[in-house]
């Protein structure tokens, strides 16, 4: 089985912060903001600063191992690298779910695919009200209405 340590850059160290910042993502059930994962980790490694929680974010992003989505122009949230997957984040709970590409039909071979380029990855991020929203959003219409 491989781990998820292993796909580390040659030459690259995987450092206690880097460790437990991988593990916390690991474990989570969700997509974390860095202030999320600072915390946690804060409980593992009481000195640990948000500048060292952030830099060592940007190296695993950079790296592959970490994935960053952006949810709005002021949250930015972060999983492990897993397989090609999809996001749809609910415009009013900020809820963020993971859309596995092999079971959607949204994966298409681009135009420029037949021009001979090549595509390594595709990324969806879809927007707009997850279903329990969206009954909300219908109940106060409807409310309003009468």
């Amino acid at each position: 089985m491989v781990s998820i340590y292993d796909n580390l850059p040659f030459g690259s160290r995987l450092t206690k912060q880097r460790r437990i910042i991988l593990d916390v993502l690991a474990q989570s059930q969700t997509h974390l903001s860095a202030r999320e994962i600072f915390l946690l980790v804060k409980k593992k490694i009481a000195n640990i600063s948000y500048a060292t929680i952030y830099r060592n974010l940007n190296f695993l992003v950079k790296n592959g191992l970490v994935m960053s989505l952006e949810c709005s122009s002021k949250e930015e949230l972060f999983e492990i690298a897993k397989d090609d997957h999809s996001h749809f984040i609910c415009l009013r709970c900020r809820q963020v779910y993971d859309i596995d590409n092999a079971k959607s039909n949204h994966w298409r071979q681009p135009p420029f695919v037949l021009s001979g380029h090549k595509v390594v990855k595709q990324v969806f991020i879809y927007k707009g009200l997850c279903k329990k929203c969206k009954k909300l959003n219908r109940s106060k219409y409807a409310k309003k209405k009468k």
